[in-house]
């Protein structure tokens, strides 16, 4: 079995490197997965900062897209909460304040309502 390279923390600017290091070792977890939720909070901060040109549409605002894969109690949730709590507070803030705030959760909905698009749609077969 082939051993994994350690996460390239050093790519990091020191700042976010810095934070990283901090939460991983606060919430006792791999540095890469405090990575992922670090990055992943910085894409939300940024998102309307810039736009991209895309070949085929048109222009769609700056995002990264993260899955982390870990069994439960890795502290994921607990990690995307330490990044994204200025987000939530900035959201409770405008909430106090009475501005409007749409709303960054999810709603379950049921396997085949997924946008109202039938599953057998959704899903293709990969090319063997």
């Amino acid at each position: 079995m082939t051993e994994k390279a350690p996460y390239p923390l050093s790519s990091l600017p020191e700042a976010i490197e810095a934070a990283v290091k901090e939460a991983a070792g606060t919430v006792q977890t791999p540095a890469a997965m405090a990575a992922i939720s670090a990055l992943s909070a910085l894409s939300l901060g940024a998102q309307k900062l810039a736009d991209i040109q895309l070949p085929v549409w048109s222009a769609a605002g700056i995002s990264l897209y993260f899955l982390a894969l870990a069994v439960s109690a890795e502290r994921k949730t607990s990690l995307d909460r330490m990044f994204m709590q200025p987000f939530q507070a900035f959201a409770d803030d405008a909430r106090m304040a009475g501005r409007s705030v749409p709303s960054f959760r999810s709603r379950p909905v049921g396997r085949d309502q997924h946008r109202n698009v039938p599953a057998r749609s959704r899903c293709r077969p990969l090319a063997s």
